[in-house]
């Protein structure tokens, strides 16, 4: 079982995805939101501070690449910068491109941790669940959940109740 380990995973942009990964002896708690860019940053430090504790925190988020692509010029590609610029104030970051995490983060990954049911409805809030995981699994020890060992980690949900009692 891998160390007691907080992870924030973040996809900003004009709509920003935050997914909270957490965990306390043998289970896991997730959260997941999407929420306007201006909001971003004042929901990523509420859950930091609301995610203190003897748990270790990782700070994970899509890179923004400049380039000619969409969004990466204009107004949402300037709000997308400052997004980043305000969150990284929260802590050091590990910022990667989509291009490094995706192909790995993929949805029958996402499932088989539990995670692409609670971001239904939510392509952001998907995204940073992938961030949130490749840096669980690749910065913090984490079993890889399509593995074959080590994957009880993923079978058990953490209620709020659970959580603060530690």
């Amino acid at each position: 079982m891998p160390r007691e380990l907080h992870v924030l995973g973040a996809d900003p942009g004009p709509t920003t995805g935050l997914a909270l990964l957490e965990t306390a002896g043998a289970g896991l708690r997730v959260m997941t939101f999407q929420c306007n860019g201006t909001s971003a940053y004042s929901l990523a430090s509420w859950l930091i501070e609301a995610s203190e504790g003897p748990a270790d925190m990782l700070l994970a988020g899509e890179r923004f690449l400049i380039g000619r692509g969409p969004g990466a010029r204009g107004a949402a590609g300037r709000e997308t910068r400052e997004i980043i610029a305000d969150l990284d104030q929260l802590g050091r970051w590990h910022w990667r491109s989509a291009a490094e995490v995706k192909p790995w983060a993929t949805d029958k990954r996402l499932a088989a941790a539990g995670l692409l049911a609670q971001c239904h409805g939510m392509p952001h809030a998907a995204d940073a669940c992938r961030h949130a995981l490749f840096a669980a699994v690749r910065d913090g020890g984490y079993p890889d959940p399509l593995s074959r060992k080590d994957t009880e980690l993923y079978a058990r949900r953490l209620s709020t109740e659970e959580l603060t009692e530690r």
